[in-house]
């Protein structure tokens, strides 16, 4: 069964500056068990794959044709959409049952005057229950209002697909609105187990404990 991630953001606005590139990759990325899927949005196509990627699970896409308007150029960005909401599918490995960690970085702009709530959630596409808040690990404004966010959420294996989902709002007067969107990159990992983990402490503690013997002669 094809899995992905499903996030709902609030997204705030923020002084902010023209922004083209990811300055946060995590330090895992590349590592055994992770994934890595980047959607720039150059084209006015609806359902886009991710425009770069290395996901041995599936190829990473938009999974709901975006509804909104795509712009090749506005605001200083080239290639973004205007829209409530864009579905993204994050294929992960299936057969697993560990956690999963996901790093969600986006460059976006939310035009308003009122402040917002910025909010982000990950949870199965068939149990609402599962969500899970993510934490802002990095918030940085850059030029022309424009605004790059770095979430962080670590999931239980889920049952069913879930999406990443965005969503603006402000929360003054409990609105949605839309918000442009140039880049959204998504970094994921599969956690090891604590059981791993405690066997890879106790064979160093074993280690430890041959390199310290004293010879008796």
């Amino acid at each position: 069964m094809k899995r992905s991630l499903l996030i709902i953001v609030f997204v705030g606005m923020c002084a902010s500056a023209s922004f083209a590139t990811v300055i946060n990759p995590p330090d895992w990325r590349g590592s055994v068990g992770s994934t890595y899927q980047e959607w720039d949005f150059s084209t006015s196509d609806t359902s886009p794959i991710s425009d770069d990627y290395n996901n041995p699970y599936g190829t990473p896409e938009v999974d709901t044709s975006i509804s909104g308007d795509w712009y090749a150029e506005s605001h200083g960005h080239q290639g973004l959409w205007d829209a409530l909401s864009i579905n993204l599918s994050v294929p992960a490995d299936t057969t697993t049952t560990n956690d999963i960690k996901y790093q969600i970085q986006m460059v976006w702009l939310g035009l308003s005057s009122s402040p917002v709530e910025l909010s982000l959630y990950v949870w199965d596409e068939l149990n609402s229950a599962s969500a899970v808040e993510a934490v802002i690990i990095e918030d940085e404004s850059i030029l022309d209002f424009w605004n790059y966010t770095t979430f962080e959420v670590t999931t239980s294996a889920f049952d069913s697909t879930p999406l990443l989902y965005y969503e603006a709002e402000i929360t003054s007067i409990s609105r949605i609105i839309p918000v442009f969107v140039d880049k959204i990159v998504v970094d994921a990992i599969i956690v090891p187990e604590p059981a791993s983990l405690l066997l890879f402490g106790a064979g160093l503690v074993l280690l430890g404990r041959r390199n310290g013997k004293v010879r008796v002669h």
